[in-house]
């Protein structure tokens, strides 16, 4: 139902064919970004692509899925002014939320350190894993027209976060990084 399908317990949408003209557009927008800001900066650039649920399908299923091999041969030929870090073989569908299209964040460490790593720094940070103990429902919960068990909502804690502030434009005034 409207291009999504069960995979096991993972509620997943056929992100299929790829868009041309979307990566197009999406490449000619960083390459803005870059020309504008960073090309005499002497900052290094990097990228990576993050699959939709439906790349970690087994193959053989009767899913349409998109050609990530085609789409990053088409994609680096436009980013030729950054590095790619492939992310792609450090996920899997369990990293992903069943209900929904995100990574789960307590699942991201591992692939935030191959990120760190490549660009030749050493992650330092430790991190708490905090249990909401909230129901999370996905945006598949309610486009799927299927009743999906909730999800668990986890988030990462860290003394890092004590000196941090996020700006909200909505209330013209900073917020925590985590407003319950």
């Amino acid at each position: 139902n409207n291009d999504i399908f069960l995979s096991g317990s993972h509620a997943v949408k056929a992100e299929y064919p790829m868009k041309s003209d979307e990566l197009s557009y999406a490449a000619k927008r960083f390459g803005d970004v870059y020309e504008r800001f960073l090309k005499d900066s002497g900052a290094k650039v990097y990228y990576s692509v993050i699959p939709d649920k439906a790349y970690f399908v087994e193959d053989g299923a009767d899913v349409l899925k998109m050609d990530y091999d085609a789409f990053l041969e088409e994609y680096s030929e436009s980013m030729s002014f950054a590095e790619y870090i492939d992310i792609m073989p450090h996920l899997t569908l369990n990293d992903y939320y069943s209900t929904d299209t995100h990574w789960r964040q307590e699942f991201i460490i591992p692939v935030a350190h191959e990120l760190i790593s490549a660009m030749g720094a050493t992650p330092t940070a430790e991190y708490e894993m905090v249990d909401t103990e909230v129901p999370f429902y996905g945006v598949y919960s309610g486009q799927s027209a299927v009743t999906l068990d909730p999800d668990s909502l986890f988030y990462l804690d860290s003394d890092v976060f004590d000196g941090v502030s996020v700006y909200d434009f909505e209330t013209a005034g900073e917020v925590p990084v985590y407003d319950m």
